[in-house]
C-alpha cells in the first residue's frame, strides 16, 4: 500500500492486488455494504493519520472514488468535500466495440456465437456501406477481458463509449437476426 496527500483535503492510496487480498476483497467487490471494503478504508485512513498527518478537515464530508489499478490492484481517492458522503467505483466497461471489414470475417463470427462458446450477455449488429459493427456487452469485467482476445481475431476492437454506440446506433442500420440464425 502506497500512500500520499496531494493538498490537505486529498489523500490518493495505491493498493495492490496483493493489499486487496489480504482483506479478502477484490476491485469489483468493493461497495460500501461490503465489511471487508468498509475495514479497509478505515485502515486506509489510520495508517494516513499515523504516516502522514492526514486526517479529515473539520465539518467536510468524506468523497471516495475507488479506480482499477495495475495487475488486479485499485487506487482509493479520498477527497473532503461538502457533498454528500459517499463511494464510487469507477468500473471498467463492460461494453465492446467490434469493426468489421469482410463479410466473410462477419460470417464466422456468426457461425462462431451460434456455436455458443461465446458468452455475451447481449449484442448487436450494425451496418453501413462497408463494414459491420458488433455491440458486445458482458456481465462482468473479467469477461469482457477475455472476450477481446477472441473478438479481436474477428475485426478491430474500437473504444465502446456511450457515445460512440449511440452515435452508432443512430446513424448505422441495424442487422435483424432470425432466432436459431
Amino acid at each position: 500500500m502506497h500512500l500520499h496527500k496531494t493538498s490537505q483535503s486529498r489523500l490518493v492510496a495505491e493498493l495492490t492486488q496483493e493489499d486487496l487480498y489480504g482483506y479478502k476483497v477484490s476491485f469489483e467487490e468493493m461497495r460500501m455494504e461490503n465489511e471487508q471494503t468498509v475495514q479497509l478504508l478505515h485502515d486506509i485512513l489510520l495508517r494516513a493519520k499515523a504516516k502522514l498527518g492526514w486526517t479529515l478537515p473539520a465539518a467536510k464530508l468524506l468523497r471516495v472514488d475507488v479506480l482499477p489499478g495495475a495487475g488486479g490492484g485499485c487506487i482509493v481517492l479520498f477527497s473532503a468535500e461538502a457533498h454528500e458522503k459517499r463511494l464510487r467505483v469507477k468500473s471498467e466497461n463492460r461494453t465492446l466495440l467490434l469493426k468489421i471489414n469482410k463479410t466473410d470475417d462477419f460470417l464466422d463470427l456468426l457461425l462462431f456465437l451460434k456455436a455458443g462458446r461465446f458468452p455475451p450477455s447481449s449484442y448487436t449488429f450494425l451496418k453501413d456501406d462497408m463494414r459491420f459493427f458488433g455491440i458486445f456487452r458482458f456481465q462482468s469485467v473479467l469477461e469482457t477481458r477475455k472476450a477481446s482476445k477472441t473478438l479481436s481475431e474477428f475485426g478491430t476492437l474500437c473504444r465502446a463509449t456511450p457515445e460512440a454506440v449511440a452515435y452508432l446506433r443512430e446513424h448505422l442500420e441495424p442487422i435483424t437476426l432470425r432466432q436459431g440464425f
